[in-house]
């Protein structure tokens, strides 16, 4: 019986002692998991007449994902849509403390639609 007891008092010793070591890493020194770096970057969001109205809408949505069907007699709370354009000169993303980037663009352009939506429920 003393034997047990020791075992099962040391498995708990080493697992706090292991949070205790795990606590103080965290504490000492955040780490990055990512780096994204974008430089003049210009964003312009515009609304346009062919997204306005419950129908253009959910046309839409379902034009642009195909996985989605939208019934056209669904009901919403909130219903938008906008026309984004963006450029940056610079577009690079960094994963952790690598030295090397994983991605890199240079004069990058954006060109698409946004459209949010909350169904009544």
């Amino acid at each position: 019986a003393d034997n047990t007891f020791h075992r099962a008092s040391s498995t708990f010793w080493e697992t706090y002692y292991d949070y205790q070591c795990y606590y103080k890493e965290a504490r000492e020194e955040p780490v990055k998991l990512a780096t994204l770096l974008l430089s003049d970057v210009r964003v312009c969001v515009c609304a346009d007449e062919t997204l306005n109205g419950h129908d253009n809408l959910v046309y839409m949505i379902n034009l642009l994902d195909d996985g989605t069907c939208v019934p056209p007699d669904l009901r919403f709370t909130t219903l938008w849509g906008r026309v984004v354009l963006g450029q940056c000169s610079t577009f690079s993303l960094q994963l952790r403390n690598f030295s090397s980037e994983l991605i890199h663009i240079k004069n990058a352009t954006l060109k698409g639609m946004i459209c949010g939506a909350e169904a009544v429920s």
